[in-house]
């Protein structure tokens, strides 16, 4: 028989009490990456997608893939030196710079290629509260994948990207292909096509592109992660990007 003095039941109560509330506090994790895998869609002249078996368990006792994709093959980060001759690489890029309090403005009802206002985002006040780090837009767009009208997205105004600037936001997410125009044969490339980017980037701010899922967010504050891949000298990488509600 096992005897409990009176601090080590109240030790043990305390113990019991604080699990309880973890268990009944728990964060809700949600999955904004679309998936890596052959005949995804990709930038047009990005490397196509190929991910095939280098060994296998029957001849090689293990499974090992070889991936052969683009930088900014799905859901994935620009960095600063994607456009900017000095700008930093991805492996540059602070951990802290890639994560933090969201704000997500809704624009589900956009027309194919509308130039995105400050007008258009009915809470862009609140990018100067003081926990607000990261905007994202919420277009819907990268479930338009598969269809001819998934290269016609909206994209960023030189305006809009001024107000993130004045801001002092991190990082910019879009559940898009591009914050700027996606040249296609029925989009021409123009002077100044990749304007937003260069805004952007020039000013050490992140770009997160092809973000997916944002309809799950059951908040438009929620805390985001976008976690880059370490690659030495690279101008972007894929990325696992995940949303975090009420947090611990």
């Amino acid at each position: 028989m096992i005897y409990l003095t009176v601090p080590s039941m109240m030790k043990y109560a305390v113990n019991l009490k604080n699990k309880k509330r973890r268990s009944t506090n728990m964060s809700h994790i949600i999955d904004l990456s679309i998936n890596i895998e052959n005949n995804m869609p990709f930038y047009p002249g990005d490397p196509k997608p190929l991910i095939r078996p280098a060994l296998t368990l029957d001849d090689d006792g293990c499974r090992v893939t070889v991936l052969n994709i683009g930088s900014h093959t799905g859901t994935h980060m620009d960095a600063p030196s994607h456009f900017m001759p000095q700008g930093k690489t991805i492996n540059e890029i602070s951990l802290e710079q890639c994560m933090g309090r969201a704000l997500v403005t809704d624009l589900t009802n956009l027309a194919p290629l509308t130039k995105i206002m400050p007008e258009h985002c009915t809470n862009l006040d609140r990018i100067y509260d003081n926990d607000i780090e990261i905007v994202i837009l919420h277009t819907n767009w990268t479930n338009k994948a598969g269809t001819d009208e998934f290269y016609l997205h909206p994209y960023l105004s030189g305006e809009l990207c001024d107000c993130l600037i004045s801001a002092n936001i991190k990082a910019v997410g879009v559940d898009m292909l591009n914050v700027d125009k996606t040249e296609t044969d029925e989009v021409l490339y123009e002077e100044g096509s990749v304007a937003a980017h260069n805004k952007l980037l020039g000013k050490d701010i992140i770009i997160v592109e092809n973000l997916y899922n944002l309809d799950s967010l059951s908040t438009d504050t929620p805390f985001v992660t976008f976690a880059p891949l370490k690659i030495i000298g690279a101008d972007g990488s894929p990325v696992r990007a995940y949303a975090i509600e009420n947090d611990l």
